[in-house]
């Protein structure tokens, strides 16, 4: 099992405290026909996100 990298746990604690979940590890829906994920790619939807707060957040 890939570890979660800092910059995501960061970036999940800042969501959770905002009411807003976490984000997904897509890599494990990929799945099948032999191909698999070629990096790690999380993803999540959002509604009433604070843009210039996450984008911080993620420069941080």
């Amino acid at each position: 099992m890939i570890e979660t990298s800092p910059a995501v746990i960061n970036i999940n604690s800042w969501l959770e405290k905002n009411d807003k979940g976490t984000l997904n590890n897509l890599s494990d829906y990929a799945i099948g026909g032999g191909k698999s994920m070629q990096a790690r790619v999380y993803g999540a939807a959002f509604n009433f996100l604070d843009i210039d707060n996450f984008i911080e957040v993620v420069k941080a």
